[in-house]
């Protein structure tokens, strides 16, 4: 095939695969068996970033118990940058304890992550895949909780690796390969 001939083909194949992930539900990822570990907001910065290495998570939603909703999310890099941002600042000494600042202080302290809980991004589990890959794409996330509203529950965190095991799992790519994509039919 010649260069027109390749780029043709990456379209073809760039439809098919929208069109697949419109037709796929968010839940549909989530696997059998899962946890997710949600972070109080009054809780001290230290055990949140403990809470996320103990349930070896990058990522967990943030629960305001003072208004009985999800407000946000965190991220073991928030945490590491919101630290180094206290050592800058001379706020704290590199070997004194952080457990005075919880994530509500320290959420209350960085305009970008207020402009972030007035966001809580987020995909409903009934919402199409394709609308969570583009939260993915578009938002500088690590990880998007799958929500239900009905319930108020967050049932997952999606993750780019965690939609790659799912087309995985779908296609069955351990199988020898196949140059050409499964043909299943449309829901």
């Amino acid at each position: 095939k010649g260069e027109g001939g390749v780029q043709g083909e990456m379209v073809r194949v760039r439809m098919w695969m929208a069109g697949f992930l419109r037709r796929r539900k968010a839940e549909e990822v989530v696997p059998t068996s899962t946890k997710v570990a949600v972070v109080d907001a009054d809780l001290p910065i230290d055990a949140a970033f403990q809470a996320l290495v103990e349930n070896d998570t990058s990522l967990a939603p943030i629960w305001d118990s003072s208004i009985h909703e999800y407000v946000g999310s965190i991220s073991v890099m928030d945490v590491l940058e919101f630290l180094l941002q206290l050592f800058k600042q001379r706020i704290i000494a590199p070997h004194q304890v952080v457990e005075d600042f919880t994530v509500r202080s320290w959420s209350t302290d960085r305009a970008t992550y207020l402009q972030h809980l007035a966001n809580f991004n987020y995909v409903e589990a009934e919402a199409p895949l394709y609308n969570a890959c583009l939260m993915l794409k578009n938002e500088p996330l690590c990880g998007l909780p799958i929500f239900v509203p009905a319930d108020n529950n967050v049932i997952h965190l999606l993750t780019h690796a965690h939609i790659l095991r799912y087309f995985q799992r779908f296609f069955n790519l351990d199988a020898p390969h196949n140059p050409h994509p499964p043909q299943h039919p449309a829901k």
